[in-house]
């Protein structure tokens, strides 16, 4: 099992490094620091853990799933793991952006959740209710900040790595990971 989770993995690592480019050299101007939302990924992204829940992180899962299983939409990535943070008071629930292998073999850019370090994806596994899925998810975590002020200020859950509407700001900078700032 665990080789063909490795395989997974390198295959969509590979297919993430064909799309971004070649590597950008610093012109120092206002050009962006990633060349596009795969380059970001395949410099600042990680593989998330499809290790299953232990006992305590069940009862926080479920704590938050019957609440909110009527608002989970299919298909909607973004606006249920960006649902699933701002009603987790404990703060132990992260929400990443970045991309999975669709059954074809395709990266898909994706929205998720993880619970230390754990892949949790209401999106993916949504099928009436909450269970444990394996599919290897690369991506980079997303600042709880910039959704709440999102949803506040813009009334709507877009994706941080594909938000056209404000001028991609995930490429423009260096990323820096929320949780070690």
């Amino acid at each position: 099992m665990k080789n063909m989770k490795d395989n997974e993995e390198s295959e969509l690592l590979s297919f993430l490094k064909k799309l971004s480019g070649e590597p950008k050299k610093s012109s120092g101007n206002d050009e962006p620091f990633y060349n596009n939302q795969y380059d970001i990924i395949v410099q600042e992204g990680e593989f998330f853990s499809t290790e299953k829940w232990n006992e305590e992180e069940q009862v926080l899962i479920d704590s938050l799933y019957p609440r909110l299983k009527k608002s989970i939409k299919p298909s909607q990535c973004y606006y249920n793991s960006q649902l699933i943070i701002i009603n987790d008071t404990s703060n132990k629930i992260k929400y990443h952006e970045g991309f999975f292998l669709d059954t074809a073999g395709f990266p898909i850019i994706h929205g998720w959740n993880s619970l230390n370090g754990k892949l949790l994806d209401f999106t993916l596994q949504y099928n009436g209710r909450m269970k444990f899925s394996d599919k290897s998810h690369i991506g980079i975590e997303v600042d709880k900040a910039w959704v709440l002020d999102r949803i506040q200020n813009k009334k709507n859950s877009i994706s941080y790595l594909d938000n056209y509407e404000d001028g991609f700001p995930a490429i423009r900078n260096k990323y820096i990971k929320p949780s070690s700032k």
